[in-house]
């Protein structure tokens, strides 16, 4: 038996994805920069079960982006260039921004779907919130 694949298949993902885009912004904007994340599964950590993590990006400061910048460099990640498209930047970011105290390792240790949940979080604060008005006004204003 051949199952029909509907032909709009990936117009419907696209749209459930700038749908999902449309509210994770919508959500760092309504909730001044703070993030809970529910685990798919209880995560466990150094002997300690998590079924949620919260994140308060805005309790972030300059100086721990130096500080992110120095681990990233001691340890050998690589140089950040673009804090907004970094995801070893992302997981620093997180594991300082957590309520709890966890550190990347933790980030690092998370299922993919869940750490990957987390850093998309950070780099919308980045993008909706922490560097947007960093780059407001800026350019020539003209795209040719």
């Amino acid at each position: 038996m051949n199952a029909k694949i509907p032909e709009n298949t990936a117009t419907d993902t696209a749209a459930a994805e700038e749908q999902e885009y449309a509210e994770a912004m919508k959500a760092v904007e309504n909730n001044k920069g703070t993030y809970t994340h529910k685990f798919v599964e209880p995560f466990v950590w150094m002997g300690k079960t998590y079924t949620e993590l919260r994140f308060d990006w805005g309790s972030l400061t300059m100086t721990d982006t130096y500080n992110i910048e120095e681990e990233l460099r001691i340890t050998g990640k690589k140089s950040v260039v673009s804090k907004k498209f970094d995801t070893y930047f992302h997981a620093a970011m997180a594991a300082r921004a957590c309520t709890e105290k966890i550190g990347t390792d933790a980030i690092d240790a998370m299922s993919m779907a869940d750490g990957l949940e987390i850093l998309e979080r950070a780099q919308l604060f980045l993008i909706n919130r922490g560097l947007k008005s960093a780059t407001a006004g800026t350019g020539t204003g003209s795209n040719a």
